[in-house]
C-alpha cells in the first residue's frame, strides 16, 4: 500500500518538510515517484522505520555506569 507524504508526516508527528529532508539525507526511506509531481511511500517501509526507532528508545544520551569499587 502506498501513502502520501502528508499521511506519513501525520503518522510520525512531524512536518512534511521534515519527511522530505530525512528522505534526502538518507535517514528515512526514499519515496516512489508516481508522476511528475507525485511521490508516495510504501507503508511497509514506514512501519519498519518506526519499528527500528522503537528498538532504540530513550533520549539519546549515553548511559553512565557508576562503579562502586574502592
Amino acid at each position: 500500500m502506498l501513502i502520501s507524504k502528508n499521511t506519513v508526516a501525520k503518522i510520525l508527528g512531524v512536518s512534511s518538510s521534515t519527511i522530505y529532508r530525512w528522505s534526502m539525507n538518507g535517514t528515512f526511506p526514499k519515496p516512489i515517484v508516481i508522476g511528475p509531481n507525485k511521490t508516495m511511500w510504501l507503508k511497509i517501509e514506514i512501519e519498519k522505520f518506526i519499528e527500528s526507532k522503537a528498538s532504540k528508545r530513550g533520549f539519546g544520551k549515553p548511559v553512565i555506569e557508576v562503579s562502586h569499587e574502592t
